[in-house]
């Protein structure tokens, strides 16, 4: 077997190879994949949807790969995928609709292993209308008649076709870097150069290098539509550098790394780099990252599919993804309120469990607006263990992303914390109960755009400033995040203790049931707040962030001014809840002690019980606890009791109340 040749089939290796039966793999059992098809002699390719114009041949015959397929069994998880290529091929040659309907039902119960639901079957037809599958598709190609085909592509001269010549050009290349390297007595900076100038000469002939505001460079390849970040760690450049013969620990391959970014900085061009979604507002057009090479376009009016990097719009590679089928945009109306947000038991308070609801389902439909959200809402889940607070998150990113999607612990570190929201759209955290130096500064920059800055790798004083673009959404059942600023831009979703407790597996399935439905109603309803761009800013509101306040006021028909106030209100006592004046009157509410007091005696008698809060209400001046109380009446009245008589003295009203001379004698 020839090594080098394994090497280079290794190079088209990106995000999820589809082989043999259309299955999606993961890059190890994709690897193996291609070993077996060397040991056979055969040459595995990547299935791609090219953009081009659908070839019809009306009133032809059936391609002999796609009756092959309506003759073969197809087992659970392929099903979908072979379905796409037969209704294609009925499609090419303009086959009556319910003569085609009634073969694709007839296969379908006959060949499918369990069927698919009718109403599967017609979305998938639907589906089919939007892509163009040749004979490279490996699906296709496992039901290839191969010389026999009447439909086989011409091939080049010297009967060799694109994909051999693209081939045997890159074994030549691989063959060249590995004499380069093993020629003997040559200085290692000169192979390491050598080797540097032929990866990059062959990649600026396949693709083109970019950079963005964060000084990154990023590679596009043409042929496969993948946007690469250059670093060292990241999975998609370690493939593409896998394919010339090399490897992470090598010093060639740092180097190597190394030459990319400064060109790519230098020789590449200047652009803005997007994750999961991208609003052009001047164009009212919405797009959203579909698979590793296809996004979804949104318009006002309609919406189809595109490839990655189509109008300029870039979206950098995510393995994982799981695409949805999308079906009509009339016919999933409320599918988000069954199965997501009328699952969480949210709890009525200063913001009602309705308005929490509707809040909820605005902050779903603002994360594909990153664009009108410089400030981002931090959507805080908080309640006891048992409240589905994690499951709620989990979901959410499941819909975006997968079945792969799950919830992320607090990091360690604040240069962890940066790492991560630098990296990602969509983050939740969990479990965020323990009091932490740097989580509410990293918060609070994350709400307002700002960005993170970290040192580079291998450097001492050089920085890398990181822009964040991240939506966070967070869990706790003793939140420590509440400092003013932060609050101020919190999305409060109060949650109390479910009843019952279903298992998990048992919503994930009915997720992942609903999840088509619940997209196809969330593209209907990206394209109708599209259809309203501008959004009217209010020229007041209560809402420090302003710029949600305005796109839920779109996202809810007008019904969100009352639920905002509410909001406020709710800010508001979530920043007192570990405030040093609250810790004072929860100390005198645990020792049940009422009555009338001056500033000074309420002083010494939570002394008797020292803690860091304690100490720090004692050392504020009279004038700033009263001022403390003063401003937020509504909040010590109600939860203490509180009321201030004067500029010195507040009255507390309790049951079996405690004088402050017992309390003194005892």
């Amino acid at each position: 077997m020839d090594i080098d040749k394994l090497k280079t089939f290794a190079s088209q290796l990106r995000g999820d190879l589809k082989y043999d039966s259309g299955i999606k793999t993961s890059k190890s059992t994709a690897l193996c994949m291609v070993v077996k098809s060397v040991l056979d002699g055969s040459e595995p390719t990547m299935a791609t949807s090219k953009k081009t114009k659908k070839i019809r041949r009306p009133g032809g015959k059936l391609k002999p790969c796609v009756e092959n397929l309506l003759n073969r069994d197809v087992e659970k998880g392929n099903r979908n995928n072979t379905c796409m290529r037969i209704s294609d091929g009925f499609a090419e040659i303009e086959y009556d609709s319910d003569s085609a309907v009634d073969a694709i039902s007839e296969w379908n119960t006959r060949h499918c292993k369990p069927p698919m639901d009718a109403e599967e079957v017609i979305k998938i037809m639907k589906s089919a209308a939007a892509t163009d599958y040749g004979c490279n598709d490996l699906i296709l190609a496992s039901a290839c008649v191969g010389d026999s085909c009447p439909f086989k592509p011409k091939t080049r001269s010297n009967n060799s076709d694109s994909s051999t010549v693209h081939s045997d050009k890159n074994v030549k290349m691989v063959e060249q870097i590995a004499n380069i390297r093993s020629k003997k007595g040559g200085r290692q900076h000169e192979i390491n150069f050598d080797v540097a100038k032929i990866v990059y000469d062959d990649l600026c002939n396949k693709g083109k290098f970019y950079w963005d505001a964060s000084k990154t460079g990023y590679y596009f390849c043409d042929s496969t539509r993948l946007l690469t970040k250059i670093t060292r760690d990241d999975e998609e450049m370690f493939m593409t550098l896998g394919a010339y013969g090399l490897r992470p620990r090598e010093d060639v391959y740092q180097y190597t790394i190394e030459t990319l970014q400064y060109l790519a900085r230098h020789e590449g061009t200047k652009t803005k780099m997007y994750r999961t979604c991208h609003i052009d507002v001047e164009k009212k057009i919405g797009y959203m990252y579909f698979s590793d090479n296809t996004v979804l376009k949104i318009e006002s009016s309609r919406t189809h599919y595109g490839l990655n990097g189509d109008d300029g719009v870039l979206f950098i590679s995510k393995s994982g993804i799981e695409p949805f089928t999308l079906g009509s945009l009339n016919d999933s109306k409320g599918a988000f309120k069954k199965h997501v947000s009328d699952k969480i038991n949210f709890l009525d308070d200063i913001v009602s469990a309705e308005e929490r609801r509707l809040l909820f389902e605005a902050w779903w439909k603002s994360l594909f607006f990153e664009e009108l959200l410089p400030s981002k809402p931090l959507a805080a889940f908080v309640g006891e263990k048992g409240s589905g607070k994690s499951m709620a998150l989990r979901h959410v990113g499941m819909l975006l992303y997968g079945p792969e999607f799950n919830v992320t612990q607090i990091p360690r570190s604040g240069d962890d914390f940066d790492v991560i929201v630098g990296s990602s759209y969509y983050l939740a955290l969990d479990n965020v109960d323990t009091a932490n130096v740097w989580l509410e500064s990293k918060l609070a920059v994350c709400a307002t755009g700002g960005k993170a800055q970290r040192r580079k790798l291998y450097t001492d004083s050089t920085t890398i400033e990181i822009p964040i673009r991240c939506f966070i959404a967070l869990t706790s059942a003793r939140p420590h995040f509440t400092r003013d600023d932060v609050s101020d831009r919190l999305l409060l979703f109060k949650v109390s203790r479910l009843k019952s407790f279903v298992p998990e597996s048992l919503l994930r399935t009915e997720l992942f049931a609903a999840r088509d439905r619940i997209m196809t109603e969330t593209v209907a309803a990206i394209a109708d707040i599209l259809a309203k761009l501008p959004l009217p800013l209010p020229e007041s509101t209560l809402m420090r962030m302003s710029d949600f306040a305005a796109f839920a006021e779109a996202a809810t028909g007008g019904a969100a001014a009352r639920m905002l106030e509410s909001t406020v209100h709710e800010q508001v006592e979530f920043s007192l809840i570990d405030d040093p004046v609250t810790r004072a009157f929860e100390t005198m509410s645990m020792m049940n002690i009422g009555g009338k007091h001056t500033i000074d005696q309420i002083k010494s008698i939570c002394m008797q019980r020292r803690t860091e809060k304690i100490l720090q209400f004692a050392m504020m001046t009279t004038d700033d606890i009263i001022k403390t109380i003063t401003l937020n009446k509504r909040y010590f009245a109600k939860r203490f009791k509180v009321e201030v008589i004067n500029k010195n003295e507040v009255t507390i009203t309790r049951e079996n109340k405690r004088s402050a001379t017992e309390e003194t004698e005892t």
